[in-house]
């Protein structure tokens, strides 16, 4: 149960230390979709954090990941991974704060016994680096059939949106 939504990024610690957060008004940034679909998760969980919004109450991230099959349907079944790899691409390497959600076609249960239609978070991207973003499904009661939607957004703009049919 501990692995429902995650993201993970590439990132070494050298590069890191040449990002900045900046606010320049002349910073140009673009959302770039390099793949989608049935995705393989691999390596060690390199984060786990307790998220009592997500269904399963869990955020992790893996550091090896691939497209397995390039698809927008996905089976619902326990274990399917499926998400996007993209770049965040700008004529400067920084973290750019942007929300992601992901809406589900009807309300899920999360901890807790709340029902939630979305998950919104707050993340800091960094620029010109392959990143991930998926969706596990371990429980029987997410498999949600239906059209499920992943947004991007940059100052309240919506700069990604990805739909999936899960059968």
């Amino acid at each position: 149960m501990k692995k429902i939504i995650g993201i993970a990024a590439c990132v070494t610690m050298v590069f890191l230390s040449g990002c900045t957060m900046s606010k320049s008004k002349d910073i140009s940034i673009a959302f770039k979709e390099l793949s989608y679909g049935v995705i393989s998760v691999g390596g060690t969980s390199v984060t786990e954090d307790d998220d009592d919004k997500s269904p399963s109450g869990n955020t992790v991230s893996h550091s090896k990941m691939s497209i397995t099959e390039k698809t927008d349907t996905i089976t619902g079944e326990i274990g399917r991974v499926f998400g996007v790899n993209f770049v965040l691409l700008s004529n400067i390497n920084a973290y750019f704060p942007v929300t992601r959600r992901w809406t589900f076609p009807s309300k899920i249960g999360a901890p807790g016994g709340e029902q939630v239609g979305s998950v919104t978070r707050e993340d800091g991207i960094v620029t010109n680096t392959k990143q991930w973003m998926y969706y596990t499904f371990e429980e029987d009661y997410e498999i949600v059939k239906g059209k499920w939607v992943l947004q991007y957004f940059y100052k309240n703009q919506e700069i990604y949106k990805k739909t999936f049919v899960v059968q």
